[in-house]
């Protein structure tokens, strides 16, 4: 995969969003070279989890649009650690509260 494959991760990330309660969901690739992961979780109270480590943004627009699919898709705690271009990103959904660093 590469950071221009921007709609692929974002469909991804939205369908593995969708679990059903007990599910967990783990992609691992490499993007431009380096290596990611993204691991999705439902708990049996269907309550989701995210983390998604090594992604390539082409702008912070791009990963805050991530973010905000998670978020609406149900997921609760989400953490997004990437870059753009050279620069780390660090995105967060906390309680319902989106916020980023980077």
């Amino acid at each position: 995969m590469i950071s221009y494959d921007a709609p692929r991760r974002a469909a991804i990330g939205e369908n593995a969003a969708s679990l059903p309660p007990d599910s967990r969901v783990e992609i691992q690739g490499r993007m431009d070279g380096d290596p990611f992961q993204v691991i999705i979780e439902s708990n049996r109270y269907a309550r989701k989890t995210a983390r998604l480590e090594g992604l390539v943004f082409r702008d912070r627009h791009e990963a805050m649009n991530l973010i905000g699919a998670l978020q609406r898709r149900g997921v609760q705690h989400a953490r997004t650690d990437g870059r753009v271009g050279y620069q780390p990103i660090v995105g967060r959904i906390d309680q319902g509260m989106t916020r980023f660093e980077g």
